[in-house]
């Protein structure tokens, strides 16, 4: 019978673990790696053969998403196994494919969003110094990898896990859905005690050039509150059943939020400085007064999505300002 077991993974984040789900099967399968480290591939090395199976006998590496502490390790251990790895194509890019040309230019588009979104030019360094260190440290190359779409099944000997599109935390996110018992394996489309992030797509795919992360992980919540999900196995905490209620409750915080980023549109719609007009990073100091760190990207990102989803919607318009984005509430906003 196929088992799914579930592996707490370090990572340097204040998260402190990420799941990994070790498939046993005649194809045993990883979902996600965790990041690129000795103690991480250790700890994975070891819940394999409690399980009865080999890091050796790994035949399929299938990965959530493409962010750091997802797909760190899944070139070493595809190296060390000769396993396949799959990723949705719309995260691709996000997968270092060796050398530092790669890494350049992400560092490059990284700068051109925090450019946009109005951050200071020092703050802007140390944010793209600390992104570079971790890519290097933390996400190992994966030389062969292969895609798939969002209909793709993986066929295991007792069960078939349905990949579903879930684009919003990434534009490439996915779930693995098996119909025949409800169980969801989320990744961080859908996690029970955190609200995860719509992180901005920098780089967005060409199919979908205007990529909008709050309105299509807006979509993914519906999608998935229809499912019908007995368990979810998370990427990060441990498995949950209310699924329907965690969906609500993550799409009331969406809702909370961008009330608020109309009201600080609004506040700012009479005051002379940037022309009544606030930038992103402005509304994000404003949400998160106490951010620092590489963390300031993450509450950017949150902004620009809120403030994107505002504009499509008729209730903000923006202008560059000397190559600064800078939104205004209108009149049809309420």
């Amino acid at each position: 019978m196929t088992r799914i077991r579930r592996i707490e993974v370090p990572i340097p984040f204040p998260l402190k673990t990420v799941n990994c789900y070790y498939i046993l099967d005649s194809a045993p399968a990883l979902i996600d790696t965790g990041v690129n480290s000795a103690r991480g591939l250790d700890i994975i090395a070891e819940n394999i053969r409690a399980a009865g199976g080999s890091l050796s006998g790994l035949k399929r590496i299938i990965l959530t998403h493409g962010h750091t502490d997802h797909v760190g390790l899944a070139g070493r251990i595809a190296s060390d196994s000769g396993a396949a790895v799959f990723i949705h194509p719309w995260d691709r890019d996000k997968i270092p494919v060796g050398g530092e040309s790669w890494l350049e230019s992400r560092l490059d588009i990284f700068n051109g969003f925090l450019a946009e979104a109005g951050l200071p030019g020092e703050t802007s360094r140390r944010i793209l110094d600390t992104i570079s260190g971790r890519f290097k440290r933390l996400v190992g190359p994966v030389e062969d990898i292969s895609t798939f779409n969002g209909r793709a099944v993986f066929d295991f000997d007792d069960m078939r896990l349905e990949a579903i599109h879930t684009p919003g935390h990434s534009p490439g996110s996915i779930c693995l859905f098996n119909r025949d018992d409800g169980t969801l394996l989320a990744g961080d489309s859908l996690l029970e005690k955190i609200t995860p992030n719509p992180v901005v797509e920098i780089n967005p795919p060409p199919e979908d050039p205007d990529y909008q992360s709050v309105a299509r992980y807006e979509r993914t919540l519906e999608r998935l509150g229809a499912l019908a999900v007995s368990v979810v196995l998370p990427g990060h905490g441990p498995p949950f059943r209310d699924h329907a209620g965690v969906v609500r409750h993550i799409q009331r915080h969406h809702r909370v939020r961008r009330d608020r980023v109309l009201d600080l549109l609004k506040a700012a719609a009479d005051r002379p400085e940037n022309d009544g007009g606030l930038t992103p990073c402005q509304v994000a100091m404003r949400l998160f007064p106490d951010i620092k760190g590489v963390d300031i990207f993450l509450a950017l990102s949150e902004a620009m999505g809120h403030l994107d989803y505002l504009k499509a919607k008729g209730a903000a318009v923006m202008r560059l300002r000397e190559g600064v984005r800078v939104y205004r509430g209108t009149a049809g906003g309420d």
